[in-house]
């Protein structure tokens, strides 16, 4: 598993990846979003569309992970959606 991995390091492509990663990181921590208008069109050159779109998922699920747990303990459901009343009929 570490041979893939460090063969992938040496790969120029996997590089200027990790490059456009790192500055959507930046550009996500100034803004709070961006990452995928960054990341999205570079590893679709560099590599397929699949895989820029699985590795915007990853990048951008596992991260929010622990910030969405605690919130939906605080959220008012009624208020997110409205749920049709009686009334409205």
């Amino acid at each position: 598993m570490m041979q893939i991995i460090l063969a992938q390091l040496e790969n120029p492509a996997f590089q200027l990846l990790l490059v456009a990663i790192f500055v959507a990181g930046i550009v996500r921590g100034f803004s709070g979003f961006g990452t995928g208008m960054i990341v999205g069109p570079i590893g679709a050159a560099l590599f397929t569309p699949k895989l820029a779109l699985v590795i915007l998922l990853v990048m951008d699920t596992f991260p929010t992970i622990p910030l969405v747990l605690p919130a939906l303990k605080k959220v008012v459901w009624r208020e997110v959606y409205p749920w049709p009343s009686a009334s409205c009929w």
